[in-house]
């Protein structure tokens, strides 16, 4: 069921994860939760040459505007703070780049998102690109 729900997921990208938790699992397989929590707890998936954890098939729901998985949401603001050229946003700033791809978040939970993905503020984020930019002109 896991693997069904997620296809897009795993074919394309964290990008295409869909809201997924145990109650929806459970109510859909006639299962108990715990049953599925302890079925899919350390448990791997071979798919396309990669494995993956059973477990990061699921995220619960975030209600941006639309309703996504948080990984995915995540996904959306790495992609940002990777294209970021000489520009470095902050965390305002990235909220109302992922507003303009109809996900609507606050700052702090861009923050806390960031946080999770260990990437560090605006301000680590331009120090480290002023000592690339000096390394690369030496």
């Amino acid at each position: 069921f896991i693997v069904e729900y997620q296809q897009d997921m795993l074919n394309y990208g964290p990008r295409y994860q869909q809201p997924l938790g145990l109650e929806f699992i459970a109510k859909n397989t006639h299962l108990h939760i715990s049953t599925i929590s302890r079925v899919i707890s350390g448990k791997v998936l071979e798919y396309n040459g990669k494995i993956i954890m059973l477990k990061s098939l699921l995220s619960h729901k975030v209600e941006a505007g639309v309703s996504l998985a948080a990984n995915s949401i995540k996904d959306s603001l790495r992609r940002i703070i990777n294209e970021e050229k000489m520009q470095t946003y902050a965390d305002e700033e990235l909220a109302e780049k992922l507003s303009q791809q109809g996900i609507k978040i606050s700052r702090r939970t861009v923050a806390k998102y960031r946080d999770q993905l260990g990437i560090p503020g605006k301000a680590e984020r331009q120090k480290a690109k002023r000592m690339a930019l000096m390394a690369s002109a030496e």
